[in-house]
């Protein structure tokens, strides 16, 4: 902003208005000294620049932008009905609620706005563990949050149960997608994994995990890397960061066993649902 003035003043030209009101914007913040002065101006542009950059990356840096937190609410509410049970209307306060989290990742775009794929279970598991009775309704809404940030609200598209795969579509554009693998990872690849066990994951701060391929049983793949409740339908991917799989369970009292569907039956999934081009 001060440089634009100046480069303004060197090629002679008139500083432009804005300029001119960002400076008089960051002098009323200034003080009375120099340095309070440049302070104020780093603090102003420099928390702006770093919001516009995202976070400072490594070499490692894993692709948390399309990452997705998954936060899901049922409410159970009583019903009013008329005196033939014919019109009712839910009302609160809640008789019971159930939240629960998973992971996800965007795989791609529909009409501007972001297709998440995550675990089948994370997707129908709400309602099948809830008792239903009479003179009771539910209603059932699943959040997402990708590691930047971003935020929306899921509709359900499609769920595979024999290989525990759900698509689901924002409201709003939510962030790049990842590349899905053409080809299943050879054994003991390394394999890389970003998650929200136990809910712990928060915008710009993912855990993240590596491990290895460590062979197919039956119809599903093995890896070795840490997995928790809240890891369901995180993406497991290849060092070039291409999902090969979704993290579906964990082996009971060893939680670094973990199971995830086949690339193939993930791609088949996308295919079928006009998800992978």
């Amino acid at each position: 902003m001060i440089d634009n003035i100046i480069r303004d003043v060197k090629t002679m030209r008139k500083p432009s208005v804005k300029s001119l009101l960002n400076f008089v914007a960051v002098i009323a913040l200034c003080g009375i000294t120099a340095l309070q002065c440049l302070t104020a101006y780093e603090y102003v542009y420099g928390y702006q620049d770093s919001l516009t950059a995202g976070p400072l990356k490594s070499e490692n840096y894993f692709p948390i932008e399309s990452f997705v937190m998954i936060s899901q609410d049922l409410w159970v509410m009583s019903e009013i009905c008329d005196e033939n049970d014919t019109n009712c209307l839910p009302y609160f306060p809640p008789t019971q609620q159930i939240i629960g989290t998973g992971s996800g990742v965007i795989v791609g775009e529909r009409d501007g706005k972001s297709l998440v794929l995550t675990a089948g279970h994370v997707c129908s598991s709400p309602t099948l563990r809830l008792p239903m009775t009479q003179q009771h309704s539910a209603q059932y809404r699943m959040d997402l949050t990708t590691g930047y940030g971003h935020e929306g609200v899921a509709t359900i598209l499609s769920i595979d149960m024999s290989n525990d795969l759900c698509l689901v579509i924002s409201d709003t554009y939510l962030g790049p997608p990842i590349k899905v693998a053409s080809q299943a990872p050879g054994l003991h690849e390394t394999v890389l994994n970003m998650a929200s066990p136990l809910g712990l994951a928060e915008p710009l701060a993912v855990p993240v995990f590596s491990g290895y391929y460590i062979g197919q049983v039956s119809s599903l793949y093995m890896f070795t890397f840490p997995a928790a409740p809240g890891s369901s339908g995180s993406p497991i991917m290849n060092p070039d960061h291409e999902l090969i799989s979704i993290v579906s369970a964990a082996a009971v009292n060893f939680d670094e066993y973990v199971i995830g569907c086949k690339t193939q039956a993930l791609r088949n999934f996308l295919i079928s649902n006009d998800a992978l081009d």
